[in-house]
């Protein structure tokens, strides 16, 4: 019974907001207008400096214009030294970026305060057409800059929408806006959107430095939220990166998405239009709106001053975030082993348990 509890409770909480249809409200979300986005980004690879990412970042600029935002094309020589994921390892590389820029104008003085930054990157690796990585995100933030259209002027604080370059090399588009783009010092909260596989819900895995403060806008901002502090620990182990790094190093507080279910299309031809889900991607896009929404009227000076406090977060069954200091930790797992011994004392005193097993099952649970 408590195995089959268990199960209800996680099938619930890793339920997806359905699919919007093509003919939801203009101010929300659609899944089904994003596909299109999706089919029209993801018909073949584009790998920096290929004729697909030169028409991909030509279809980015005119949609976006198309919307009246203000849009340029940052082009710059980016040049990195690392271990390429491999210690020991010195790997060089230089190329020639150009992130696609573009700014929903918030209210009057905006252009004076932080602003709401939502991330996606439009290359893709040499062999696979990318839908999931990275289309799907990339087709969110356009949703989302379409559905935010009728905000120009009314936020009270500038969003930008930034497509960056050469993620799958290095993050280095990414580098390139953080080191010298005009607005690199008014990045006030970033929202980065990314995959490693092709279904799932999209998890919010990793926070930026001085998140604490942020954390309340995430918690009542969206209504399907999955996150963990755990994932973020397990994702720092892992050899991976993403364009949210560079953003990290800097000290911007953010938040960074992805789904990883399905990983057998990641970096395959297989990562096909056929192989997106809609739910994921409508998933992807009510974090992106209402999110923007939500910081787009925050006071983000605020959020980017807030004390850098270790937090342990997490979300319940039934959707609500918890959050607490880091340096309650080993307090509650004290407390919580006091109560769990006083409970099976209570147990053994009045003969429910057998002593003898307790102590063997507790003793078994010691070794390595």
């Amino acid at each position: 019974a408590l195995l089959g509890a268990a199960a209800l409770l996680a099938a619930g909480m890793l339920r997806r907001p359905e699919a919007a249809p093509e003919a939801a409200p203009g101010d929300a979300f659609s899944a089904e207008r994003a596909l299109r986005h999706v089919r029209e980004i993801a018909r073949a690879p584009r790998p920096l400096g290929s004729a697909e990412h030169r028409r991909v970042r030509a279809h980015l600029v005119r949609e976006l214009t198309g919307l009246g935002l203000t849009c340029e094309v940052q082009r710059a020589t980016v040049v990195d030294e690392s271990d390429g994921m491999r210690p020991g390892a010195t790997v060089r590389i230089a190329a020639d970026v150009a992130n696609v820029v573009a700014v929903l104008p918030g209210a009057e003085g905006a252009s004076r305060r932080p602003a709401v930054v939502l991330v996606a990157h439009y290359d893709t690796v040499p062999a696979s057409p990318g839908a999931n990585d990275n289309a799907v995100a990339v087709a969110a933030l356009l949703e989302t800059a379409r559905a935010l259209a009728g905000s120009r002027g009314k936020l009270a604080n500038d969003v930008v929408f930034l497509f960056t370059d050469a993620e799958e090399i290095g993050q280095l588009g990414a580098r390139a806006f953080v080191e010298r783009h005009e607005l690199r010092e008014r990045i006030g909260v970033v929202l980065n959107f990314e995959a490693r596989g092709s279904r799932g819900p999209a998890l919010m895995f990793e926070t930026g430095r001085n998140a604490r403060a942020a954390y309340r806008h995430l918690e009542r901002a969206a209504a399907h939220q999955y996150t963990s502090s755990l994932f973020r620990e397990v994702y720092k182990r892992m050899p991976n990166a993403t364009d949210f790094s560079a953003f990290e190093r800097a000290g911007a507080p953010g938040f960074n998405f992805a789904h990883i279910g399905g990983y057998t299309h990641y970096h395959s031809a297989s990562d096909t239009p056929e192989a997106v889900e809609p739910q994921t991607l409508q998933h992807h896009g009510s974090y992106a709106l209402t999110l923007a929404r939500r910081l787009g009227e925050a006071d983000l000076a605020a959020l980017r001053g807030a004390e850098g406090e270790e937090t342990v977060f997490f979300t319940l069954p039934t959707g609500r975030l918890v959050r607490y200091p880091a340096r309650w930790t080993v307090p509650l797992a004290a407390a919580t082993a006091v109560v769990w011994l006083a409970a099976l004392a209570l147990l053994v005193r009045g003969r429910a348990l057998d002593a003898g097993i307790t102590a063997l099952g507790a003793a078994a649970a010691l070794l390595p």
